[in-house]
């Protein structure tokens, strides 16, 4: 039986494990490269809404924006499509009521149920390969 062994330079590779760390420590770049990639689940939900719903409910054209989440505990970084607020007041975008259609009450009648985890679907892989490609390019940055 062959013995196979695998060498490391330690030192090359602790230096290529800080900047690695590096990168993950400067999570405002990473937030950056994020909603930068799922920037197409928010299209996708403007541009579907009114399929389902009728105009005269409010501005939903634009309610879905684009949310960063960091979570210390769990060492997590991440993106989200969510309903918008605005620091102007409610007239201003209709995240609020986009809220309601994405977990709808039972008044909510069937065709007007938006279905959001379809739409979101469809632009899954384009998404993850935003993902890759942000990722890569940072990586490049730091020269890991």
């Amino acid at each position: 039986m062959a013995r196979v062994e695998i060498h490391i330079n330690d030192r090359d590779f602790r230096r290529k494990l800080n900047k690695l760390d590096g990168v993950t420590k400067n999570t405002k770049e990473l937030k950056a490269v994020l909603r930068k990639a799922a920037q197409p689940w928010a299209k996708a939900a403007n541009s579907a809404v009114y399929r389902y719903v009728e105009r005269r409910t409010g501005n939903l054209g634009k309610a879905i924006g684009i949310g960063t989440f960091q979570s210390e505990r769990r060492g997590q970084v991440g993106v989200k499509a969510r309903p918008k607020s605005s620091s102007r007041g409610g007239e201003r975008n209709g995240g609020w009521r986009a809220h309601f259609f994405a977990s709808p009450a039972r008044q909510i009648s069937p065709s007007k149920r938006i279905p959001w985890s379809t739409i979101y679907d469809s632009q899954n892989p384009q998404v993850i390969a935003n993902v890759v490609a942000g990722v890569k390019a940072l990586f490049r940055k730091y020269g890991v």
